[in-house]
């Protein structure tokens, strides 16, 4: 047996016996703890859940901008039924979409998507996103397929403070019970730190404070933060060109959606930057993808605030400007799957 499988089966005895001690003595309290610490854990299962229920062959990735509200629907979902509505064939879709993920969240929760072999998959570029990230949520790089780790290590991972050991780490997350057990040991500690009689340590940052959204931020913040001159040397850029990579290798057509930015407010200010924009179509189309230019699809009163969110005539022309570009997609993904034999 090697040293590797050997201290993976100590470390995963470890935390079982860890977990077992704990859940006696707090059960319940300690795993809502660690969800609520790392909720996109418990997200991205219960979303591949609905993924296998819908039988998914476009699958979307994205950030807060493309998930519904409660009177707001998701673009994604207004131009599937769109396709649909004109009785062309619209596979069925599924959306996996959290606030604040970024390519570096995408390339690693694309492993949990391909293992489905779908027709396409759809990335959301919203260029805030390219903005220097939070360094949260990369417990997410769990999900990345073994066979991709050789091309990960030459990515940079080390942006986000996460080295090639930190990588194998968290495939012991892959473990049976592993996961679980990850989730109560955040839970736990956070739950000593709360009860801290002394205040003097240091609390495990919740899921917001991870994504530096403690407060809100002034209006002029969130517009200057869309004023980048982004080259193909960009981290985020480089993940982008790996997560279409990717997903091309393993035979899924790929649509990288620029998203709408509020451009009549950037030039107002001399922050609009649409070389930007050439950029990453140029990685994207280089690596295989296809692209969608909408940054300038829509106007300022079709947002509901200046971190890029939509209003619900913004989404509807969002979808209506999408439509042609998706079908084309759809086209070759269907072609490529009569082409392979695949379901």
């Amino acid at each position: 047996m090697s040293r590797l499988v050997t201290i993976a089966l100590v470390f995963g005895a470890c935390l079982a016996a860890f977990v077992a001690v704990v859940l006696l003595r707090a059960g319940g309290e300690v795993m809502e703890a660690g969800v609520f610490l790392r909720p996109t854990r418990v997200e991205l299962g219960v979303t591949m859940e609905q993924l296998e229920e819908k039988d998914a062959r476009v699958v979307w990735l994205g950030d807060s901008t493309v998930l519904d509200s409660i009177d707001i629907p998701s673009y994604a979902d207004i131009v599937a039924e769109r396709i649909a509505k004109s009785g062309d064939e619209m596979p069925p879709h599924g959306v996996v979409a959290m606030v604040g993920l970024d390519f570096y969240h995408y390339y690693c929760m694309l492993g949990r998507i391909l293992e489905r072999n779908p027709e396409v998959v759809v990335l959301v570029a919203h260029l805030r996103m390219f903005v220097d990230g939070a360094r949260a949520f990369m417990d997410l790089c769990s999900s990345l397929p073994p066979s991709e780790l050789p091309r990960a290590m030459l990515l940079p991972f080390r942006e986000r403070d996460v080295g090639p050991l930190d990588l194998l780490g968290y495939q012991l997350l892959r473990l049976p019970g592993a996961e679980t057990s990850f989730l109560a040991y955040e839970g736990a500690q956070r739950l000593f730190q709360d009860r801290d009689p002394t205040g003097l340590l240091a609390k495990t940052p919740t899921y917001f404070e991870r994504l530096g959204m403690g407060g809100r931020k002034p209006a002029l913040e969130y517009l200057r933060s869309y004023a980048l001159d982004l080259d193909r040397e960009d981290p985020v850029v480089r993940m982008m060109g790996a997560t279409v990579d990717m997903a091309r290798r393993h035979g899924a057509e790929v649509l990288v959606v620029a998203s709408p930015i509020p451009y009549e407010k950037l030039e107002a200010r001399d922050w609009y930057r649409p070389q930007t924009i050439d950029v990453l179509r140029r990685v994207v189309e280089e690596n295989g993808g296809h692209f969608f230019d909408g940054h300038r699809v829509l106007q300022k009163r079709h947002y509901r605030d200046e971190s890029g969110h939509y209003t619900t005539e913004g989404a509807e022309i969002l979808a209506e400007a999408l439509e042609p570009t998706l079908r084309e997609v759809l086209e070759d993904g269907a072609s490529a799957g009569r082409a392979t034999g695949a379901p």
